[in-house]
């Protein structure tokens, strides 16, 4: 049986609705640390390196013919990532609709249209800011997430971190 909380326990409200935008924050936010532009910066020289053969890279002749299809690359690569968050966020209905709860000593409880949760601090593994949006995770990339637009105003907003500072653990 999950714990109610009281109306003294201090707990702060939320809810909203995720957007597209929002979507995709938090699908990059959960993305692991290799997949940073400056990895992916990193493997657009090596491939550089890699196609200039004997030529050394920085030949103008091979540049002229490497960083136009090095480019194309990033660009599918683009492309794919930005069709797949869209795709992924036109099969998650359930996504779409209104979600609330509060935010409290005893844990937090997440409501939505499909479904009722109640996360307890010790299920909480890592907490993590991303700009205005917190992340608290409690699996390696499944995170609950609190952007500041689903808090009523500054004061629940910090209320909120508050708790979460004092409560989960920090990563």
């Amino acid at each position: 049986m999950m714990p109610e909380p009281g109306a003294d326990d201090g707990s702060v409200p939320f809810g909203g609705m995720l957007t597209l935008q929002r979507f995709v924050a938090v699908q990059k936010a959960l993305l692991p640390r290799w997949s940073h532009p400056l990895v992916t910066g990193a493997c657009f020289v090596w491939l550089l390196g890699i196609w200039s053969g004997t030529t050394p890279w920085y030949d103008p002749a091979t540049l002229a013919t490497n960083i136009p299809m090095a480019g194309v690359i990033v660009l599918l690569v683009w492309g794919a990532t930005r069709f797949t968050y869209r795709r992924h966020w036109r099969r998650m209905v359930a996504l779409h609709g209104a979600l609330s709860g509060t935010v409290g000593a005893a844990g937090i409880r997440w409501k939505t249209g499909i479904t009722e949760s109640f996360f307890s601090w010790e299920k909480i593994v890592k907490v993590r800011e991303v700009g205005d949006m917190v992340l608290l995770h409690y699996a390696p990339r499944c995170a609950l997430y609190f952007p500041r637009e689903f808090f009523a105003d500054d004061t629940m907003w910090e209320a909120f971190r508050s708790i979460v500072r004092t409560r989960a653990k920090q990563s």
